[in-house]
C-alpha cells in the first residue's frame, strides 16, 4: 500500500513538472569581433539556467524555453555543427517535435544569422525579435516592451558581450519582465580558451538559482567575475592571439576595477 502511494506520488510529480510552462525571457547572442557566444536568461522558476541556454563554442548559441523541450537545444547544435544555417537548424529541429507549439527558442549560429520561433500555444504575453547576431525571446511577460527593449539596449551598447547581455537582461526586467514575478537567472559566455588558465572555453558562467531579486545579483557576481577572471582571460588571449580588442577591454575592466570597492571586498 505505501509503495503504491509512493508510486502514485512519484507520478504525479513528474506530471506536475514536466509539463509546468517556463515563463522567461532570454537573449542569445554572438560576438563577431572576439568569438564569444552567450545566452543570459531569468524567470520565475528555480534554475532557470540549468533549463534554458545551450552552447558550443565556435558553432552558436540557443535558448529552449516555454514548455521547454532539452532536445531542441541539443538537436540545432549538432545540426549548427553539420554547418546548417540557425534557420535550418531550427526548422529542422522544430520538426522534429511534435509539441512544437508549445515551445520557444532562439538561435545564433557563430556567423551571425539569428531566428526564433514562438509555439502558438505558449502563455502570452509570448513573442520574439531577431537581428544579426542577436535573438531575443520570451513568454508569460508582460507585454511586448519587454524584448523590444532589451533588443534596441543591447544593439546599442559596446563592450564585453557578457556585459551587454547583462544590460539587456536589466532592461527587460525594467520594462516588466516575467508578469509572475522573479526567482532565478544565468549567464554563460563561451570562447575558445577562454576559461580559467585556457583549460576549457567557459569565459562567463554564472547561475542565481532562487532569489528575490536574481537579475540584481547576476549582475553584482559578475561585477566580482570580470575583475578576478574576465580580465585575465582577455589579457591572455590578447598575448595569445594578438588581438587588440581583448587588450582593450582588459584596460577598461582594470580601469573600472581601480574606481570599485569590490577590489577592497
Amino acid at each position: 500500500m505505501i509503495l503504491k502511494m509512493e508510486e502514485n506520488m512519484v507520478i504525479y510529480l513528474f506530471v506536475v513538472f514536466s509539463t509546468f510552462e517556463y515563463g522567461t525571457f532570454s537573449i542569445v547572442a554572438v560576438d563577431p569581433l572576439t568569438g564569444e557566444c552567450g545566452v543570459a536568461v531569468s524567470s520565475k522558476v528555480f534554475d532557470v539556467g540549468y533549463i534554458v541556454p545551450w552552447i558550443k563554442t565556435d558553432v552558436g548559441a540557443v535558448a529552449s524555453q516555454a514548455l521547454s523541450n532539452p532536445y531542441l537545444g541539443k538537436w540545432i547544435l549538432e545540426f549548427l555543427s553539420k554547418g546548417y544555417s540557425a534557420k535550418e537548424a531550427l526548422d529542422s529541429a522544430i520538426a522534429m517535435d511534435s509539441s512544437r507549439e508549445e515551445r520557444q527558442v532562439g538561435v545564433v549560429d557563430f556567423k551571425g544569422n539569428s531566428c526564433a520561433f514562438t509555439g502558438k500555444e505558449t502563455f502570452a504575453w509570448a513573442g520574439h525579435r531577431t537581428a544579426p547576431y542577436v535573438s531575443v525571446q520570451g513568454n508569460i511577460l508582460t507585454g511586448p516592451e519587454v524584448v523590444d527593449t532589451m533588443i534596441k539596449v543591447f544593439l546599442n551598447s559596446k563592450g564585453p558581450l557578457a556585459e551587454r547581455l547583462l544590460l539587456a537582461l536589466q532592461s527587460g526586467e525594467l520594462a516588466g519582465g516575467d508578469k509572475r514575478g522573479k526567482q532565478s537567472a544565468a549567464i554563460i559566455v563561451l570562447r575558445r580558451r577562454g576559461g580559467y588558465q585556457g583549460v576549457d572555453d567557459r569565459l562567463v558562467d554564472l547561475k542565481v538559482v532562487d532569489n528575490p531579486e536574481p537579475v540584481k545579483e547576476l549582475v553584482r557576481q559578475y561585477e566580482y567575475w570580470q575583475y578576478y577572471f574576465l580580465a585575465p582571460a582577455y589579457l591572455r588571449l590578447a598575448e595569445e592571439e594578438k588581438n587588440e580588442i581583448f587588450f582593450e577591454r582588459t584596460l577598461d575592466i582594470l580601469e573600472r576595477a581601480l574606481n570599485s570597492d569590490i577590489k577592497d571586498a
